[in-house]
């Protein structure tokens, strides 16, 4: 099987956006009260947006691995600056999305796309990595294989429309 990783550009546009949808229909399913529908026209062009501001920005990055020629999966991250925040180092990169398609998971591609983006990371000199994943997720035990431990809790409640039971 041909392997291959990239910094994906404008140019890549059509294979990353594939693969956002598929991982915001699989988040969609875990959380979605949180998580907004991504079959709705408005959340779509919102997200195409978005791709091509990321896609641009010299501060994020998309990478792409292809088996065989085909979209199988990605990784993006940014930098975060956050020297508001009381925190050892303030430059810190945030992963913000991993995702290998189903039928290619439990193979090391995950690892493989990690290490790429530690690599980027390195050479913005970030020396902390950060993520955020749903609570149901399965792949907490992998983060923490990678050396990452659990820092915080997020917490989420939608209000009922008008504020009704909202005591609850």
């Amino acid at each position: 099987m041909k392997k291959e990783i990239k910094l994906a550009g404008i140019k890549d546009y059509q294979d990353v956006y594939q693969l956002y949808l598929q991982e915001y229909q699989y988040h969609f399913k875990l959380v979605p009260d949180y998580y907004s529908d991504i079959s709705k026209k408005e959340n779509k062009l919102r997200l195409k947006q978005d791709l091509i501001r990321i896609l641009k920005n010299k501060d994020e990055f998309v990478y792409l691995l292809y088996l065989n020629c085909q979209a199988a999966g990605m990784i993006v991250g940014k930098v975060l600056d956050l020297q508001d925040a009381i925190v050892a180092n303030p430059l810190t990169g945030y992963i913000s999305k991993i995702y290998i398609k189903r039928q290619y998971r439990n193979q090391g591609l995950g690892q493989v796309l990690f290490k790429e983006a530690v690599n980027w990371f390195k050479q913005k000199k970030v020396n902390n990595l950060s993520t955020y994943m749903a609570y149901n997720n399965r792949a907490g035990k992998w983060w923490q294989s990678l050396g990452f431990k659990p820092v915080e809790i997020f917490y989420f409640k939608k209000l009922a429309k008008g504020g009704k039971n909202d005591k609850k």
